[in-house]
């Protein structure tokens, strides 16, 4: 119940963001970690490591944290209690699967940026501790006076304390953004928490959006799943087994700002989805450490407030509801009761008009292969649905790359239409003529 009422996965769900995925796959290295403990570490188990590594790994980057504190534990228990050359054995197992899985997504990556994860640029600017080398060691160059190494030490240490701050607040801050001009109280609160960038960001806090969601109870059990297990401890009441997984999914969590650069960031809250997830039977387990016949009534309680609790999340999705409440609450109306193109316009309404536009002005032209020249931002989805691509017949192709990546342009590609959202002044494009200057976008066709 823990896991199946976590506000951002209850959102997420029907999305095509994948950190569900992710926290599948780390939930499946958790659960293996804890039968290892159980029931000894055969090849079996040592196979599915393996492959629940890989299949993580290839899933998204962000695996590449959570998956570290899992393995620091994994390598602790097996030459703890197994001979080096068996331990030796299973690593090299785990990483040939790794290898099986990942090598050609590495090769390509490394043939065509020069890095295995992806282009230079973004692994540097999303890396957490590369950036904020740069930017203290900016800062001690700038200040003679100060000792290069103590500022770099103290900078970092003093930044990611913050960082860390700034990510586990919003969990908490953004669910009472809308009670901020009607109770002084949580305004109050929210001020005394929040730096004053992060009070300024709330104005884009969704509570019940997929990218900006909090997720509070759970987080507020957790933390006491963390302190009771310290009880536990003290009692001899908690097993070896419940306060490795514990420790894991905490040093997960707490890792997140050290290596990714905008984990603090607002719209980043969703990378935490995977660290709830593998929480909840560390949670359970500590809860159910306390339980008596007498407080069952109790946790029937809890389980039920739970389900209570995720009931808005569930019914009044921003931009998928079950139970429209247009505008304020929710976007559009019910998922059962609104047309498709209300739906898939739900994230810019306003676009509409001018998308439907071109693609009835490339229809009217019977032209079937279509360039696009968009931004990384810009939704390409929508003209493959308006254009019914690729099942009436239309091809629809990027024309433009990165340099790293234009060598996988299909130069032969001809297309009698191209829409382009940065072309704002051409008059024409490959020898077509701008036919419409819609604003945003810039439709280039020639006309019979």
């Amino acid at each position: 119940m823990f896991v199946a009422t976590i506000p951002l996965a209850l959102l997420e769900a029907t999305s095509t963001q994948n950190d569900l995925v992710v926290a599948f796959w780390l939930s499946c290295l958790g659960f293996l970690i804890l039968y290892g403990q159980k029931h000894g570490f055969d090849w079996r188990t040592t196979v599915g490591i393996g492959a629940v590594t890989a299949l993580g790994l290839l899933t998204k980057v962000t695996f590449y944290v959570y998956v570290v504190p899992a393995w620091v534990a994994i390598l602790f228990i097996w030459f703890a209690h197994n001979p080096r050359r068996q331990v030796l054995a299973r690593i090299g197992v785990c990483m040939g699967i790794v290898l099986c899985v990942n090598a050609g997504f590495w090769i390509r990556n490394t043939y065509t940026f020069g890095n295995p994860i992806g282009p230079n640029e973004f692994v540097s600017s999303s890396t957490a501790f590369t950036a904020q080398a740069y930017d203290v060691g900016s800062q001690a160059a700038e200040n003679q006076s100060a000792d290069l190494g103590e500022s770099l030490e103290g900078g970092y240490f003093s930044r990611l304390l913050s960082r860390e701050k700034r990510m586990v607040v919003w969990n908490l801050a953004v669910p009472l953004a809308p009670l901020r001009d009607r109770i002084p109280p949580v305004d109050s609160f929210l001020q005394a928490i929040l730096d004053q960038e992060q009070y300024s960001d709330l104005d884009g806090a969704i509570w019940n959006h997929e990218d900006t969601a909090g997720n509070p109870v759970h987080f507020i059990l957790i933390g006491i799943a963390m302190l009771a297990v310290i009880v536990l401890v003290f009692r001899r009441q908690v097993s070896g087994e419940m306060l490795v997984y514990g420790i894991i999914a905490l040093a997960a969590y707490l890792l997140l700002p050290v290596v990714i650069a905008n984990a603090d960031n607002l719209y980043s809250v969703r990378f935490q989805i995977p660290v709830f997830v593998l929480a909840g039977p560390f949670v359970a387990g500590v809860f159910n450490s306390f339980s008596t016949i007498a407080s069952t009534r109790i946790q029937y309680v809890m389980l039920l407030s739970l389900f209570a609790f995720s009931l808005p999340w569930l019914l009044l999705n921003n931009t998928r509801p079950v139970i429209g409440w247009v505008p304020w609450v929710t976007r559009v109306d019910s998922v059962f009761a609104a047309e498709d193109e209300e739906l898939l316009f739900a994230m810019n309404p306003g676009a509409r008009d001018e998308f439907e536009a071109v693609a009835s002005s490339i229809e009217s032209n019977r032209c079937t292969r279509i360039g696009l020249d968009l931004d990384s931002h810009d939704y390409e989805y929508l003209f493959w649905h308006l254009l019914d691509a690729p099942e009436a017949g239309v091809q629809i192709r990027s024309i433009t790359a990165s340099e790293s990546s234009s060598r996988y342009l299909d130069t032969s590609f001809s297309p009698c239409a191209v829409i382009c959202t940065r072309c704002a002044g051409l008059r024409d494009y490959l020898g077509l003529k701008l036919n419409e200057d819609y604003g945003k976008i810039q439709l280039f066709m020639n006309t019979d």
